[in-house]
């Protein structure tokens, strides 16, 4: 669980609707909460298509409770993920253009409606963030 005495809390920038994406690679928890809280994020969106991971507090449920603790809403939306197994093997920059190339044209234009939810949290939230690695 995180420590929330190691979390820097700060006044909120600006309440402007803005759109965030954040990864979780490199960052501990208390990092990572700190730069939600420091940009006035209130809602969290998961895209993760499996939402798993071996870094402790990163997958869904410790997430989600970590969160839900500094008052920021979560959501996981796992089908504007990506599949693990589309992800093995990225060594080059080719290899990741490739990905996302795939992932524009598969992925985000077969998924309208999760898009089109997106966009309605944000409308109505503001300040959403994009959870990724």
């Amino acid at each position: 669980m995180c420590n929330i005495k190691h979390i820097i809390i700060q006044p909120a920038k600006d309440e402007e609707f803005c759109f965030f994406t954040i990864g979780y690679e490199g960052r501990s928890l208390e990092n990572y909460l700190s730069c939600l809280i420091e940009n006035n994020i209130n809602t969290l969106c998961d895209v993760r298509k499996n939402p798993i991971s071996r870094k402790h507090g990163f997958s869904k449920r410790q997430l989600e409770q970590a969160v839900s603790n500094i008052d920021i809403e979560y959501m996981h939306m796992p089908e504007l993920g990506i599949a693990s197994e589309k992800r093995r093997n990225l060594k080059t920059q080719k290899d990741y253009d490739r990905l996302f190339k795939n992932y524009r044209n598969t992925t985000l234009k077969n998924n309208s409606c999760a898009i089109n939810k997106l966009y309605q949290i944000f409308l109505n939230k503001k300040r959403v963030c994009n959870h990724l690695f």
